[in-house]
């Protein structure tokens, strides 16, 4: 039986290790609570860009198993199909140590595999459970690949670490095999799809870049270094460069442009004819003047929102970006400039008639519309009472040229609202209390009808 090849790499090896003829790569990230490889980065997208199973390994030291684990997930980036491993062969760490470590990571990343490495003497010697979580990755270079000297079952066998390099085989009929035990595309060479990718960017939500010596923030953040080819974006905007990371991860970096212009990301869409001004699962959305102000990825999307995952965000609305975050826009807000369709093999699920998607008609409640016509002009400053409502009219009227878009999209019906709404009464042929800015059926349904949005 030919089993599928792969190698362990650690600081003491390459960042550009040869990737031929592998199935796999186990990357050594963490060590204790006080040591990161400091190729971990380099080691683990240059296997992804090998189209590799990628495992991340953490080497068990006495002491502190919850601080170690922790330690551990607070530096890999796993993704999708990803497998974690502990290293136990360290003097001191015990059996419980070991199950503990395991387990705590289990709950923490329940999709993946976890498996245990250790030579054949500690699994011999020491152990007496044979609890290996999700698999025993057993080192026993004195028998051949594929036949370690032990009884019980194996999922990974380190046979030799002749010229430097770990080599291992897996216990597969074949790499499709290992990569749907692993959770993975069984096609190294094809995409992570829509999920992997808007997966890959949520575990990163809560990330923040770095400040400087006064407490600003300073736009530097480990995305840059670990694309190859954006190393040198680190300190610049880096909202374009985190989807190329996400797309880098996920498996879908052949789907995205790797670059960090926003701009250049329109173009590379353009170029490939999948651009729209509809929504999608997955798809990149550009903010801004022709595109090129902002980016993220668009995680679903509903009649009225997109809702996104972008980086070199923020929460506040300042223009000054400070980490990934999830965030809520409307469809039609003037920011939104239009979207990138990824080529995923499964197909995008797409607003785009193009692409077998109806437009959406968002549901405006007649009622609620009202409520906040009358509310919010006598409140304070942005009160909105029903802004799901409000901002299909609200963007109805700045189409007719009667709102500005400065407060165009606010979800807060005020006293400017009242009289944008007031002029397109008057242009529906009311006047005097008829048109008093209040919103009522027969005007807000031929608002509707024109513009985009139902009346209930």
């Amino acid at each position: 039986m030919t089993y599928p090849a792969g190698i362990d790499v650690s600081s003491y090896q390459s960042a550009t290790y040869d990737t031929s003829g592998m199935a796999f790569v186990f990357v050594k990230a963490t060590e204790g609570t006080g040591y990161t490889n400091p190729l971990y980065g380099a080691q683990v997208s240059h296997g992804r860009l090998g189209g590799l199973v990628i495992g991340h390994y953490h080497y068990l030291r006495p002491g502190d198993v919850q601080a170690q684990a922790d330690y551990f997930l607070s530096h890999v980036q796993i993704a999708p199909g990803d497998v974690i491993a502990l290293d136990w062969e360290a003097s001191g760490s015990t059996q419980a140590d070991r199950d503990n470590w395991i387990h705590y990571v289990k709950g923490k990343m329940p999709a993946a595999r976890v498996v245990l490495y250790c030579n054949k003497d500690f699994w011999l010697a020491i152990d007496t459970e044979s609890y290996a979580g999700d698999g025993l990755w057993i080192a026993d270079p004195d028998s051949p690949a594929g036949s370690p000297g032990i009884q019980a079952p194996w999922v990974f066998h380190q046979y030799s670490s002749a010229d430097g390099i770990d080599r291992n085989v897996a216990n597969f009929a074949s790499t499709a095999a290992l990569r749907k035990w692993a959770g993975m595309s069984a096609d190294p060479a094809g995409t992570g799809g829509a999920a992997a990718i808007i997966a890959t960017a949520e575990r990163e939500v809560g990330y923040h870049e770095g400040r400087d010596a006064s407490g600003d923030w300073d736009n530097i953040q480990k995305y840059s270094e670990q694309v190859p080819g954006l190393a040198w974006s680190d300190g610049q905007p880096w909202c374009a460069t985190f989807v190329s990371w996400c797309a880098m991860v996920s498996g879908n970096a052949a789907l995205y442009p790797r670059t960090a212009s926003c701009a250049a990301g329109v173009e590379w869409f353009r170029s490939i004819g999948r651009f729209s001004e509809y929504p999608a699962i997955g798809a990149q959305v550009f903010y801004g003047n022709g595109g090129g102000d902002h980016t993220g990825i668009v995680a679903r999307f509903d009649d009225t929102y997109i809702y996104t995952v972008e980086g070199n965000a923020n929460d506040n609305g300042s223009a000054e970006g400070d980490g990934v975050y999830e965030k809520q826009r409307v469809r039609r807000d003037a920011y939104v400039y239009g979207y990138g369709y990824p080529k995923f093999a499964t197909g995008i699920k797409s607003a785009d008639p193009a692409y077998g998607g109806k437009p959406a008609r968002p549901n405006v409640s007649l009622a609620h519309v009202i409520d906040a016509a009358q509310t919010d002009p006598s409140a304070a400053q942005g009160h909105q009472s029903h802004p799901v409502d409000v901002r299909p009219v609200e963007d109805a009227l700045c189409r007719e040229g009667l709102l500005d878009k400065a407060h165009a999209y606010d979800g807060s019906f005020g006293s400017l609202s009242v009289k944008a709404y007031a002029a397109w009464q008057r242009r529906c042929g009311f006047s005097g209390a008829d048109a008093n800015g209040i919103p009522g059926r027969k005007t807000l349904t031929a608002l509707g009808n024109k513009y985009g949005f139902t009346v209930s």
